[in-house]
């Protein structure tokens, strides 16, 4: 398989997730595994263009952050023998920072990804919206 026809079918899976996402957070989960997945691949295929590729600062800034978010939470869970299940939230914060990177290594990004990412945001919220609006209008 062409990388592009895996790059439109990931896509595809992310945007289609991304509209159920205010119906249900399972499919919000996907979605974010799906775009971690994403963004590794991308990062593995492009990781040798790195120094070629003009990253943005904040995005550095970002998974620096979650990184030192991510550890004081662990030695402070270690610290005081919290129980280690809770602490998924700042692994999946720094796991997306470093998804955001390697899909920002693919540069420039496809225009009609960037597309499906805003009608399928878009189309969420619109369906989010009617759905508060149907459920609050039947009690």
């Amino acid at each position: 398989m062409q990388p592009s026809i895996i790059f439109s079918s990931a896509t595809f899976l992310i945007t289609s997730s991304l509209v159920l996402a205010s119906l249900s957070s399972k499919a919000l989960g996907v979605a974010w595994v799906l775009l971690v997945i994403l963004g590794f691949a991308v990062w593995i295929k492009n990781c040798r263009r790195i120094n070629e590729v003009a990253i943005p600062r904040w995005v550095l800034v970002w998974v620096f952050c979650t990184l030192i978010a991510m550890t004081i939470k662990l030695i402070l869970t270690a610290y005081w023998s919290d129980p280690w299940g809770e602490r998924h939230g700042e692994l999946r914060m720094f796991l997306g920072a470093l998804a955001a990177y390697g899909l920002l290594c693919l540069q420039p990004l496809p225009r009609k990804a960037l597309l499906q990412f805003a009608y399928a945001l878009s189309l969420s919220s619109l369906i989010g919206l009617f759905w508060g609006y149907a459920r609050k209008s039947h009690r």
